[in-house]
């Protein structure tokens, strides 16, 4: 399925350090208009992540970020809800290995999120062996969105313009 999306998108880096408010896990970043290129943009975007590092000086867990306010994820356990990024320990630095750095792995997760947001609410979570996911401060790094503006009309027409027969109906 694809969408028609603006040519013209908006990048944000948002570097841990600067986040405005820090509550544990949790970065809140407050973002001026003057970030993105326009206020003629649709009512719909796709947010996703383009690149990013971490450090977590010392820990050796993988570490996911879930971006906070998606309008179409859902995740059984409500904080990760909006899991957007992956980062895994980089190898072969056997000098510093508990204190490099982690590295984006490659995926093509985009959640719909609302246009041209003024605040953007990520939670860090550190993967555990047994226990699942716990959530960590991470203070080093940066991760930089995309904001892809879609049309409307084009969603609208793709989400209401074709009907679908259920393959088990309802009882």
């Amino acid at each position: 399925m694809s969408y028609k999306s603006s040519l013209i998108c908006d990048y944000l880096t948002l570097t841990c350090a600067d986040a405005d408010v820090v509550d544990g896990s949790k970065l809140l970043f407050n973002i001026p208009a003057s970030a993105y290129t326009s206020i003629a943009r649709g009512d719909y975007c796709l947010v996703s992540v383009v690149d990013g590092a971490v450090n977590l000086n010392g820990q050796t867990a993988n570490v996911v970020f879930a971006i906070k306010g998606t309008l179409n994820s859902y995740a059984s356990s409500s904080n990760l809800e909006g899991l957007i990024a992956t980062f895994c320990r980089v190898t072969g630095n056997t000098d510093t290995v508990n204190d490099c750095g982690h590295m984006l792995q490659s995926n093509d997760i985009k959640y719909l999120y609302k246009q041209r947001p003024n605040v953007i609410n990520l939670e860090s979570f550190k993967v555990d062996g047994n226990a699942g996911f716990t959530a960590t401060a991470v203070v080093k790094g940066f991760i930089t969105l995309k904001f892809e503006y879609l049309n409307k009309e084009a969603v609208v027409e793709q989400s209401f313009g074709e009907s679908y027969t259920a393959a088990f109906p309802q009882v």
